[in-house]
Protein backbone atom coordinates (compact mmCIF):
# COMPACT_ATOMS: atom_id res chain seq x y z
CA UNK A 1 0.00 0.00 0.00
CA UNK A 2 1.62 3.25 -1.13
CA UNK A 3 2.14 5.92 1.48
CA UNK A 4 0.30 9.20 1.13
CA UNK A 5 2.57 12.20 1.16
CA UNK A 6 1.09 15.62 2.05
CA UNK A 7 2.85 18.57 0.49
CA UNK A 8 2.45 21.80 2.40
CA UNK A 9 2.91 24.92 0.32
CA UNK A 10 4.21 28.09 1.78
CA UNK A 11 1.35 30.67 1.40
CA UNK A 12 3.89 33.43 0.97
CA UNK A 13 5.69 31.68 -1.88
CA UNK A 14 2.37 30.62 -3.42
CA UNK A 15 1.33 34.22 -3.95
CA UNK A 16 4.65 35.22 -5.45
CA UNK A 17 5.09 35.53 -9.19
CA UNK A 18 8.21 34.58 -11.10
CA UNK A 19 9.87 37.93 -10.49
CA UNK A 20 9.38 37.60 -6.71
CA UNK A 21 6.55 40.14 -6.34
CA UNK A 22 3.24 39.32 -4.73
CA UNK A 23 0.34 38.52 -7.03
CA UNK A 24 -2.11 40.34 -4.77
CA UNK A 25 0.03 43.46 -4.45
CA UNK A 26 -0.91 46.60 -6.44
CA UNK A 27 0.72 47.20 -9.76
CA UNK A 28 3.99 49.08 -9.03
CA UNK A 29 3.57 51.19 -12.18
CA UNK A 30 0.26 52.56 -10.84
CA UNK A 31 1.26 53.36 -7.25
CA UNK A 32 1.85 57.01 -8.08
CA UNK A 33 -1.43 57.55 -9.92
CA UNK A 34 -3.57 60.16 -8.23
CA UNK A 35 -7.34 59.47 -7.92
CA UNK A 36 -7.92 63.23 -8.04
CA UNK A 37 -6.16 63.51 -11.41
CA UNK A 38 -8.00 60.47 -12.79
CA UNK A 39 -11.39 61.80 -11.69
CA UNK A 40 -10.61 65.27 -13.04
CA UNK A 41 -9.62 63.93 -16.45
CA UNK A 42 -12.79 61.84 -16.70
CA UNK A 43 -14.86 64.79 -15.49
CA UNK A 44 -13.61 66.87 -18.42
CA UNK A 45 -13.57 64.13 -21.09
CA UNK A 46 -15.09 60.72 -20.57
CA UNK A 47 -12.61 57.84 -20.47
CA UNK A 48 -9.43 59.92 -20.24
CA UNK A 49 -9.12 59.11 -16.54
CA UNK A 50 -9.35 55.43 -17.39
CA UNK A 51 -6.54 55.86 -19.94
CA UNK A 52 -4.53 57.60 -17.20
CA UNK A 53 -4.73 54.49 -14.95
CA UNK A 54 -4.10 52.18 -17.95
CA UNK A 55 -7.63 50.74 -18.13
CA UNK A 56 -7.75 50.96 -21.91
CA UNK A 57 -10.92 48.93 -22.52
CA UNK A 58 -12.95 50.94 -20.02
CA UNK A 59 -11.54 54.15 -21.48
CA UNK A 60 -12.64 53.31 -25.01
CA UNK A 61 -16.07 52.26 -23.72
CA UNK A 62 -16.65 55.61 -21.97
CA UNK A 63 -15.36 57.56 -24.98
CA UNK A 64 -17.92 55.78 -27.20
CA UNK A 65 -20.68 56.42 -24.66
CA UNK A 66 -19.80 60.10 -24.57
CA UNK A 67 -19.94 60.32 -28.37
CA UNK A 68 -23.37 58.65 -28.42
CA UNK A 69 -24.91 60.65 -25.60
CA UNK A 70 -23.88 63.96 -27.17
CA UNK A 71 -24.38 63.24 -30.87
CA UNK A 72 -27.66 61.30 -30.97
CA UNK A 73 -29.87 63.93 -29.22
CA UNK A 74 -28.24 66.71 -31.27
CA UNK A 75 -28.90 64.89 -34.54
CA UNK A 76 -32.51 64.16 -33.57
CA UNK A 77 -33.16 67.83 -32.80
CA UNK A 78 -31.43 69.06 -35.98
CA UNK A 79 -33.31 66.65 -38.26
CA UNK A 80 -36.63 66.85 -36.40
CA UNK A 81 -38.54 68.23 -39.39
CA UNK A 82 -37.44 65.22 -41.42
CA UNK A 83 -38.20 62.67 -38.69
CA UNK A 84 -41.58 64.08 -37.59
CA UNK A 85 -43.58 62.70 -40.60
CA UNK A 86 -41.82 59.35 -40.21
CA UNK A 87 -42.85 59.16 -36.54
CA UNK A 88 -46.45 60.08 -37.38
CA UNK A 89 -46.73 57.00 -39.59
CA UNK A 90 -46.13 54.90 -36.46
CA UNK A 91 -48.52 57.08 -34.39
CA UNK A 92 -45.70 58.35 -32.17
CA UNK A 93 -46.50 61.78 -30.73
CA UNK A 94 -43.90 64.50 -30.69
CA UNK A 95 -44.09 64.75 -26.90
CA UNK A 96 -43.23 61.06 -26.56
CA UNK A 97 -40.22 61.44 -28.86
CA UNK A 98 -39.08 64.53 -26.98
CA UNK A 99 -39.42 62.75 -23.63
CA UNK A 100 -37.31 59.89 -24.97
CA UNK A 101 -34.62 62.36 -26.06
CA UNK A 102 -34.71 64.08 -22.66
CA UNK A 103 -34.50 60.75 -20.82
CA UNK A 104 -31.59 59.72 -23.04
CA UNK A 105 -29.72 62.93 -22.25
CA UNK A 106 -30.41 62.58 -18.52
CA UNK A 107 -29.11 59.02 -18.53
CA UNK A 108 -25.98 60.37 -20.22
CA UNK A 109 -25.41 62.70 -17.28
CA UNK A 110 -25.82 59.78 -14.88
CA UNK A 111 -23.22 57.80 -16.84
CA UNK A 112 -20.98 60.88 -16.65
CA UNK A 113 -21.00 60.61 -12.85
CA UNK A 114 -20.38 56.87 -13.02
CA UNK A 115 -17.45 57.49 -15.37
CA UNK A 116 -15.90 59.96 -12.89
CA UNK A 117 -16.22 57.66 -9.89
CA UNK A 118 -15.00 54.65 -11.89
CA UNK A 119 -11.79 56.52 -12.77
CA UNK A 120 -11.33 57.61 -9.14
CA UNK A 121 -11.67 54.11 -7.68
CA UNK A 122 -9.58 52.58 -10.48
CA UNK A 123 -6.67 54.79 -9.44
CA UNK A 124 -7.33 54.36 -5.72
CA UNK A 125 -7.32 50.54 -5.71
CA UNK A 126 -3.67 50.38 -6.83
CA UNK A 127 -2.35 52.64 -4.09
CA UNK A 128 -0.46 51.27 -1.11
CA UNK A 129 -2.05 53.85 1.22
CA UNK A 130 -5.37 55.73 1.04
CA UNK A 131 -5.54 58.96 -0.90
CA UNK A 132 -5.65 61.91 1.53
CA UNK A 133 -6.38 64.69 -0.94
CA UNK A 134 -4.21 67.26 -2.67
CA UNK A 135 -4.04 69.56 0.38
CA UNK A 136 -4.15 72.86 -1.55
CA UNK A 137 -7.16 75.13 -0.85
CA UNK A 138 -7.03 77.26 -4.02
CA UNK A 139 -7.56 74.43 -6.57
CA UNK A 140 -10.24 72.92 -4.32
CA UNK A 141 -12.09 76.22 -4.05
CA UNK A 142 -11.83 76.95 -7.79
CA UNK A 143 -12.99 73.48 -8.85
CA UNK A 144 -15.90 73.49 -6.38
CA UNK A 145 -16.94 76.86 -7.75
CA UNK A 146 -17.08 75.41 -11.27
CA UNK A 147 -18.69 72.01 -10.60
CA UNK A 148 -20.25 70.92 -7.29
CA UNK A 149 -18.51 67.78 -6.04
CA UNK A 150 -15.24 68.41 -7.88
CA UNK A 151 -13.61 69.80 -4.74
CA UNK A 152 -14.70 66.74 -2.75
CA UNK A 153 -12.93 64.53 -5.29
CA UNK A 154 -9.75 66.54 -4.83
CA UNK A 155 -10.12 66.13 -1.07
CA UNK A 156 -10.40 62.33 -1.37
CA UNK A 157 -14.11 62.09 -0.49
CA UNK A 158 -15.78 60.26 -3.41
CA UNK A 159 -19.00 59.37 -1.56
CA UNK A 160 -19.64 62.99 -0.65
CA UNK A 161 -18.68 64.01 -4.19
CA UNK A 162 -21.38 61.70 -5.58
CA UNK A 163 -24.04 63.61 -3.62
CA UNK A 164 -22.93 67.00 -4.92
CA UNK A 165 -22.47 65.70 -8.49
CA UNK A 166 -26.13 64.66 -8.48
CA UNK A 167 -27.07 68.26 -7.73
CA UNK A 168 -24.69 69.40 -10.46
CA UNK A 169 -26.68 67.26 -12.91
CA UNK A 170 -29.96 68.70 -11.60
CA UNK A 171 -28.61 72.23 -11.95
CA UNK A 172 -27.43 71.61 -15.50
CA UNK A 173 -30.84 70.17 -16.37
CA UNK A 174 -32.68 73.09 -14.76
CA UNK A 175 -30.66 75.54 -16.87
CA UNK A 176 -30.72 73.72 -20.20
CA UNK A 177 -34.42 72.79 -20.21
CA UNK A 178 -35.78 76.39 -20.41
CA UNK A 179 -33.11 77.30 -22.99
CA UNK A 180 -33.90 74.31 -25.21
CA UNK A 181 -37.66 74.93 -25.00
CA UNK A 182 -37.35 78.08 -27.14
CA UNK A 183 -35.96 75.96 -29.99
CA UNK A 184 -38.27 72.98 -29.53
CA UNK A 185 -41.53 74.85 -28.91
CA UNK A 186 -42.24 75.71 -32.58
CA UNK A 187 -41.98 72.00 -33.43
CA UNK A 188 -44.84 71.08 -31.06
CA UNK A 189 -48.29 71.11 -32.61
CA UNK A 190 -50.76 69.32 -30.33
CA UNK A 191 -51.92 70.48 -26.93
CA UNK A 192 -50.69 67.27 -25.30
CA UNK A 193 -47.17 67.90 -26.55
CA UNK A 194 -47.12 71.43 -25.17
CA UNK A 195 -48.49 70.43 -21.78
CA UNK A 196 -45.86 67.68 -21.48
CA UNK A 197 -43.09 70.17 -22.24
CA UNK A 198 -44.57 72.74 -19.87
CA UNK A 199 -44.42 70.18 -17.05
CA UNK A 200 -40.69 69.94 -17.71
CA UNK A 201 -40.42 73.73 -17.42
CA UNK A 202 -42.29 73.69 -14.11
CA UNK A 203 -40.00 70.95 -12.75
CA UNK A 204 -36.93 72.96 -13.78
CA UNK A 205 -38.29 76.10 -12.10
CA UNK A 206 -39.00 74.19 -8.88
CA UNK A 207 -35.51 72.67 -8.77
CA UNK A 208 -33.65 75.85 -9.77
CA UNK A 209 -33.77 77.67 -6.36
CA UNK A 210 -32.15 74.73 -4.57
CA UNK A 211 -29.20 74.49 -6.96
CA UNK A 212 -27.34 77.68 -5.85
CA UNK A 213 -27.89 76.73 -2.21
CA UNK A 214 -26.36 73.26 -2.64
CA UNK A 215 -23.62 74.85 -4.75
CA UNK A 216 -22.61 77.15 -1.88
CA UNK A 217 -22.81 74.32 0.65
CA UNK A 218 -20.51 72.20 -1.53
CA UNK A 219 -18.04 75.06 -1.87
CA UNK A 220 -18.06 75.71 1.87
CA UNK A 221 -17.66 72.01 2.69
CA UNK A 222 -14.75 71.49 0.27
CA UNK A 223 -12.80 74.49 1.57
CA UNK A 224 -13.55 73.61 5.20
CA UNK A 225 -12.27 70.03 4.75
CA UNK A 226 -9.08 71.01 2.94
CA UNK A 227 -8.25 73.47 5.74
CA UNK A 228 -9.12 71.03 8.53
CA UNK A 229 -8.22 67.39 7.70
CA UNK A 230 -10.08 66.21 10.84
CA UNK A 231 -13.31 66.82 8.89
CA UNK A 232 -12.45 63.77 6.77
CA UNK A 233 -12.79 61.47 9.76
CA UNK A 234 -15.99 59.38 10.12
CA UNK A 235 -18.89 61.00 11.92
CA UNK A 236 -18.52 58.69 14.90
CA UNK A 237 -14.87 59.65 15.39
CA UNK A 238 -15.64 63.35 15.04
CA UNK A 239 -18.39 63.01 17.65
CA UNK A 240 -15.87 61.42 20.00
CA UNK A 241 -13.46 64.30 19.40
CA UNK A 242 -16.23 66.78 20.22
CA UNK A 243 -17.08 64.99 23.48
CA UNK A 244 -13.42 64.98 24.53
CA UNK A 245 -13.09 68.66 23.64
CA UNK A 246 -16.11 69.49 25.82
CA UNK A 247 -14.63 67.51 28.71
CA UNK A 248 -11.32 69.35 28.48
CA UNK A 249 -12.48 72.90 27.71
CA UNK A 250 -16.02 73.03 28.99
CA UNK A 251 -19.35 73.42 27.20
CA UNK A 252 -18.96 77.02 25.96
CA UNK A 253 -15.31 76.86 24.90
CA UNK A 254 -15.72 73.37 23.44
CA UNK A 255 -18.76 74.02 21.22
CA UNK A 256 -18.83 77.69 20.23
CA UNK A 257 -15.39 78.07 18.52
CA UNK A 258 -15.87 75.17 16.03
CA UNK A 259 -19.32 76.34 14.96
CA UNK A 260 -18.74 80.10 14.92
CA UNK A 261 -18.42 80.17 11.11
CA UNK A 262 -21.68 78.26 10.78
CA UNK A 263 -23.43 80.63 13.17
CA UNK A 264 -22.13 83.63 11.23
CA UNK A 265 -23.48 82.12 8.00
CA UNK A 266 -26.91 81.51 9.56
CA UNK A 267 -27.05 85.09 10.89
CA UNK A 268 -26.04 86.46 7.49
CA UNK A 269 -28.80 84.48 5.74
CA UNK A 270 -31.37 85.59 8.33
CA UNK A 271 -30.33 89.23 7.97
CA UNK A 272 -30.56 88.95 4.16
CA UNK A 273 -34.07 87.45 4.36
CA UNK A 274 -35.20 90.26 6.68
CA UNK A 275 -33.87 92.93 4.29
CA UNK A 276 -35.52 91.27 1.31
CA UNK A 277 -38.84 90.97 3.14
CA UNK A 278 -39.00 94.63 4.18
CA UNK A 279 -37.32 96.39 1.23
CA UNK A 280 -38.53 94.08 -1.57
CA UNK A 281 -42.08 93.05 -0.62
CA UNK A 282 -43.72 90.26 -2.55
CA UNK A 283 -46.41 92.52 -4.02
CA UNK A 284 -43.71 94.28 -6.10
CA UNK A 285 -43.30 91.06 -8.10
CA UNK A 286 -46.94 91.00 -9.19
CA UNK A 287 -46.32 93.10 -12.38
CA UNK A 288 -43.42 90.83 -13.33
CA UNK A 289 -45.57 87.75 -12.90
CA UNK A 290 -48.33 89.46 -14.91
CA UNK A 291 -45.96 90.17 -17.81
CA UNK A 292 -44.68 86.59 -17.75
CA UNK A 293 -48.25 85.36 -17.72
CA UNK A 294 -49.10 87.42 -20.80
CA UNK A 295 -45.92 86.39 -22.64
CA UNK A 296 -46.56 82.69 -22.00
CA UNK A 297 -50.19 83.03 -23.11
CA UNK A 298 -49.09 84.73 -26.34
CA UNK A 299 -46.89 81.70 -27.05
CA UNK A 300 -50.01 79.53 -26.73
CA UNK A 301 -48.95 77.92 -23.47
CA UNK A 302 -51.63 76.42 -21.27
CA UNK A 303 -50.17 75.22 -17.99
CA UNK A 304 -47.66 78.03 -17.41
CA UNK A 305 -50.15 80.97 -17.52
CA UNK A 306 -52.46 79.06 -15.20
CA UNK A 307 -49.72 78.51 -12.62
CA UNK A 308 -48.42 82.08 -12.93
CA UNK A 309 -51.91 83.43 -12.38
CA UNK A 310 -52.31 81.43 -9.16
CA UNK A 311 -48.85 82.48 -8.01
CA UNK A 312 -49.63 86.14 -8.71
CA UNK A 313 -52.87 85.90 -6.75
CA UNK A 314 -51.01 84.33 -3.83
CA UNK A 315 -48.28 87.01 -3.89
CA UNK A 316 -50.60 89.99 -4.23
CA UNK A 317 -54.35 89.27 -4.04
CA UNK A 318 -55.34 92.92 -4.45
CA UNK A 319 -53.30 93.27 -7.67
CA UNK A 320 -55.31 90.54 -9.41
CA UNK A 321 -58.50 92.60 -9.04
CA UNK A 322 -56.93 95.86 -10.22
CA UNK A 323 -55.46 94.41 -13.44
CA UNK A 324 -57.73 95.49 -16.26
CA UNK A 325 -55.80 94.15 -19.27
CA UNK A 326 -57.03 90.65 -20.11
CA UNK A 327 -54.77 87.92 -21.39
CA UNK A 328 -54.72 87.13 -25.11
CA UNK A 329 -57.61 84.88 -25.97
CA UNK A 330 -59.55 85.54 -22.74
CA UNK A 331 -63.06 87.06 -22.97
CA UNK A 332 -63.14 90.77 -22.35
CA UNK A 333 -65.48 92.03 -19.63
CA UNK A 334 -67.86 94.80 -20.78
CA UNK A 335 -67.38 98.22 -19.19
CA UNK A 336 -69.79 99.18 -16.43
CA UNK A 337 -72.88 101.11 -17.55
CA UNK A 338 -72.83 104.87 -16.98
CA UNK A 339 -74.71 106.19 -14.03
Amino acid sequence: MPKQVWVLEDPIKKNLSRDGTSKDAPDPSLKGKSPAVAATLSLLIWGVGQFYVLEIKSGFLFVLLMANFYSIPALLIIYWNFLAPFLETFHIAGSVAFMVIAAFGLSGLIFWIFNILHAYYAADKNRTKPFEGIGHPLPVMFCSLLVPGWGQLLNGQPKKAFFFLIFAVLGFTAVTVPLSISFIWPMLVTVEDRIAVEWMIVAAVVVAPFVPLIWMIGLYDAVKVVLDPVKKEPLRSRFGYAVNRIRLKGLARGILPPIKVFLMLVLFLAFTLILVYFYFPLKNYAPILRSLEKASAERRMILTPYLLDHLRRAVSPEASFRSADPLPGSPRTPPPPPR
